[in-house]
């Protein structure tokens, strides 16, 4: 399974991340991050659910999941600090848009 647009290209099963053709860098957990928003776009994702879903673990802190959507969004975002994918939706979590705001 794949998810590809015009700049952005995920292999779940390679668990490879292009970006404009080229090979981009992310950690496992960044990864299993990135592909849990993508397989669940246009939809917000609590923190609480990522810690449930992703983490398996309910005590993983606020400040922990923001800093690797930060690191995220460096990668694949144009402008990390006015993201295109990855939305912040305050107080509640975040949602994949897949480059279409």
């Amino acid at each position: 399974m794949r998810y590809v647009d015009g700049r952005l290209t995920v292999d779940f099963n390679t668990r490879q991340v292009l970006v404009d053709g080229s090979l981009a860098k992310l950690t496992a957990l960044e990864f299993k991050l990135l592909a849990y928003l993508i397989q669940n776009a246009e939809r917000v994702i609590t923190k609480q659910e990522f810690f449930e879903k992703v983490w398996e673990d309910k005590f993983t802190s606020d400040g922990t999941l923001n800093v690797h959507i930060r690191e995220i969004r460096k990668v694949i975002e144009k402008d990390p600090g006015d993201p295109e994918y990855i939305l912040t939706v305050w107080g509640d979590g975040y949602r994949f848009t897949g480059g279409n705001q």
